[in-house]
């Protein structure tokens, strides 16, 4: 599956880095509190060792990292709002263009 339109955010915790597929915007309104529906920000609802060859984060890394009984949800949750977004290089270079206009 090519995906498009994709913003990845990132989380490191413990020695792995956990990855989930969003739409960017849509990160930023769940953020600021506009959007609350799970499903519209994420792309795929899995957490990724590494998004763009697909790896899956196993289920052991997950409770090693997140603690045990938590669900997908509860992880995605959390990588959401402490992890970091991964922004394209065009996207930066507007954003700088936008705050040297101003």
């Amino acid at each position: 599956i090519k995906l498009t339109n994709v913003s990845l955010v990132r989380l490191k915790k413990g020695k792995k880095r956990f990855e989930i597929a969003c739409y960017k915007n849509k990160v930023l309104e769940y953020r600021s509190g506009i959007e609350t529906d799970l499903d519209n920000v994420l792309q795929i609802p899995s957490v990724f060792l590494n998004v763009s060859k697909g790896q899956t984060a196993p289920k052991e890394d997950l409770e090693k990292a997140f603690g045990k009984g938590k669900s997908t949800d509860d992880v995605v949750l959390e990588i959401l709002k402490k992890g970091e977004l991964q922004v394209g290089e065009k996207e930066r270079a507007a954003q700088l263009e936008r705050v040297q206009n101003e």
